[in-house]
């Protein structure tokens, strides 16, 4: 499959976001503080929008939020790919790790890539989560084939993403 990444506006994510993680949420509703100063990458296949993640920056690294694929291309590997472009863009900036809130029924997904997980358990929105993190440089760690393809998938797109 051939994905395409672009940087999307802040508003653009919300479809998606409303499609895969709360139907029940108005478009509105789901915009999330410090989204105007996110970087907000979406992934294509044949120019329809399948996939986001939004990419929060502070002084500690990079957060990751929000990464939602439409069920139909669950699995397919734009996940994977998201996340390289993450890890590119974290370590070209400078990040020294990047994580996220992982809920718990996703941890299998997070660690299957090489993200170590912080063992306190807490909610955010009803959902139990725990933190998943990579520290940077990532090559130190031990990452997993299916990640590395993704960054190798990544290709000449990820040029236009740094």
């Amino acid at each position: 499959m051939n994905w395409t990444f672009k940087l999307i506006s802040h508003d653009a994510t919300r479809a998606t976001r409303q499609a895969v993680l709360w139907p029940e949420k108005t478009l509105e509703q789901l915009a999330v503080p410090g989204d105007e100063s996110a970087l907000h990458i979406g992934v294509f296949v044949d120019e329809q929008h399948v996939g986001v993640v939004s990419l929060f920056f502070d002084a500690e690294g990079a957060q990751f939020r929000k990464l939602a694929i439409l069920p139909v291309f669950q699995k397919s590997g734009a996940g994977t790919a998201l996340l390289a472009a993450c890890v590119l863009i974290a370590s070209q900036k400078g990040a020294k790790k990047l994580w996220c809130n992982a809920r718990q029924d996703a941890l299998g997904f997070y660690t299957k890539l090489g993200f170590e997980v912080d063992p306190e358990v807490f909610a955010v929105s009803g959902l139990l989560c725990q933190k998943a993190f990579l520290r940077f440089p990532y090559l130190k760690i031990l990452v997993k084939d299916v990640f590395i393809a993704g960054v190798q998938a990544l290709g000449d797109s990820s040029r236009s993403l740094l």
